[in-house]
Order: C-alpha cells, then sequence, then structure tokens
C-alpha cells in the first residue's frame, strides 16, 4: 500500500499542478459513506471530532457517521501517537492492517483552525488515494485529459534483508495505468524465478540505473515507461539551488538607504549558509569581503 499510493502520489504532483479544490474533494467523498470514530474518548478528542465535523460540514458539505465504521467507505480515526500505545503497552492501531478498510487516522493534538482544516485536507486526500487503490480506479485526477493511448507503468524497488546473504533481495512494485484511468498493481522479486521477458528487463533496467547515478551521489527512486524496450529512471539528484552571489552583490549596490539591513545581519545569514555549503567558502567569503567594504554603514 505505501508503495502504491507513493508511486500515485509523484505521477499526480506530475501530471497536473493545478490545485484540486475544497468543493471538488467533497464531491469526490460524497460517492461513499464518511464515518469519523473517536478513539481516544477523552475531552480533546471530543473538542478535536466536533472541530472535524464542523470543516467536513462546512467545507466539504459531508455530514459524517459519528463512531462507527463503514466496510465500503471512508473511515476517520482519532488516535494517540505511538508512543501512548508503547508506554502504556496497549495494541498500536497505527500498525493494524484494517482488514480492507479505507482507514486514515488522525493524532489527537491541539491545532488552530486553519491548521486543522489543512491537516482535515490531507486526511481527504490520503482516503481518496486510497479508495482508488481498493477501487483500482484513478479518480483524484482525471487521467483522460492527458489525451494519451499509451498504457503507463511505475516501479519501485525496496531491499529485503534476510538473515543470510541468499535471503536478501529486491521486491518491486509495479502500478500500471491505463489511458481510461485503470490501475493494476503487481509485486515481483529477484529471487523468484520468472518467464517474463519484461520483469527481466526491469530489474536490469534498475539495477543499470541505480549502477549509473551511484557513481554521482544520485538515488534511483523508480523507473516509469510506456514502452517497455524504453525505460526511464526517476532520479533524486544531489543538486540544489543556490543564490546568484553576484546579482545579489548588484542588488545591495541599488538597495534605498531607508530599507537597507544592517550589514552584521547580511553578514551572518551568509555566514549560516557557508557553514551548511562549506563548498562555496571563496565566493561567500568575497562576497562578505564586498559587503564590509560598501559605504555608508548600514
Amino acid at each position: 500500500m505505501t508503495h502504491t499510493m507513493l508511486l500515485i502520489k509523484r505521477k499526480l504532483k506530475k501530471a497536473k499542478k493545478t490545485e484540486i479544490s475544497v468543493e471538488e474533494f467533497g464531491k469526490m467523498l460524497s460517492e461513499k459513506d464518511v464515518t469519523i470514530s473517536d478513539y481516544c474518548k477523552d475531552k480533546q478528542s471530543e473538542s478535536m471530532l466536533d472541530s472535524i465535523v464542523r470543516i467536513l460540514e462546512s467545507d466539504y458539505n459531508i455530514h459524517p457517521l459519528i463512531d462507527t465504521t463503514s466496510e465500503s467507505g471512508y473511515n476517520i480515526r482519532i488516535i494517540y501517537g505511538e508512543e501512548y500505545y508503547e508506554n502504556n503497552k496497549l495494541p498500536d492501531p497505527h500498525k493494524d492492517d484494517n482488514n480492507g478498510l479505507i482507514v486514515q487516522h488522525i493524532i489527537v493534538e491541539n491545532h488552530s483552525e486553519e491548521k486543522l482544516k489543512n491537516m482535515v485536507k490531507k486526511v481527504v486526500q490520503e482516503l481518496i488515494i486510497k479508495g482508488d487503490i481498493y477501487s483500482r480506479k484513478l479518480s483524484i485526477y482525471d487521467w483522460t485529459q492527458l489525451k494519451t493511448d499509451k498504457t503507463w507503468s511505475f516501479v519501485t524497488r525496496e531491499k529485503i534483508e534476510g538473515y543470510t546473504y541468499p535471503d536478501s533481495h529486491f521486491e518491486y512494485n509495479m502500478m500500471t495505468v491505463t489511458p481510461t484511468g485503470d490501475l493494476n498493481f503487481e509485486t515481483f522479486n529477484d529471487i523468484e524465478p520468472t518467464e517474463s521477458t519484461d520483469k527481466e528487463r526491469i530489474m536490469l533496467m534498475y539495477s543499470e540505473y541505480n549502477k549509473e547515478n551511484s557513481r554521482v551521489c544520485n538515488s534511483v527512486e523508480g523507473l516509469v515507461f510506456s514502452d517497455i524496450n524504453n525505460i526511464h529512471a526517476i532520479v533524486r539528484t544531489c543538486e540544489f539551488t543556490i543564490p546568484d552571489i553576484y546579482k545579489l552583490n548588484m542588488a545591495l549596490k541599488e538597495t534605498n538607504p531607508n530599507t537597507a539591513v544592517r550589514k552584521e545581519n547580511l553578514i551572518n545569514m551568509i555566514n549560516a549558509f557557508s557553514s551548511e555549503y562549506p563548498q562555496y567558502a571563496d565566493e561567500t567569503n568575497n562576497l562578505i569581503a564586498i559587503i564590509r567594504e560598501q559605504q555608508p554603514v548600514l
């Protein structure tokens, strides 16, 4: 479930940046029953339950069922953090498999109204994604908007550690999306014999891409392809964005003295950057020297 949800979230992020409105989420939720249960039963959880119900009713036009479970609907459960169950030696609902139910937990805490609204929105998104996985149909994003006639596959892999060397292996999780948004899932590994040349190629390409990128400190997070002979890697690089120091210097020269910052504050910020990225020490030292020479003193 975790790997599949990760695949969907990555594809949604790349496929469309347009924000889904609260009203649209409400329409998606309305297709199933929505329940909310308080597993804590204290004053804080009761207050939180009341607030969540109010948010669902006012923002999403959803009237949830209280303290019950829907076998085919969306279930929200208010629970304590993991430490509570560990310290009190109680069964931890975080570890429940939920027996095929669509369940999303929310930890009981004090929250501002705005923070709780954001939390409820995240819970709603998670519930809908889980619902899509169970129904094997992508609804949180209109896949047909891509106007593609191809079937796309997304693959991640996880190393499974064993007690002995032969027991250690890689497990591959593959999600396939058809042009109509239908989802198919498959899991396979590199220790069980397979007659599928496609799976052999996926395992080969994953290893090749991983070997190639590990030389430059990059890591392969997954594969994507519509043609088994043209597999692409999703790579997390070690690159990061830094400010253009020389443009920053020019901007400082044009700064209005009435809105200028103190030299000491600016130098402290640059030193903080230099401490985190020592490889740019020469550039930051030059910039600090330039700032110190600026007149009048800011």
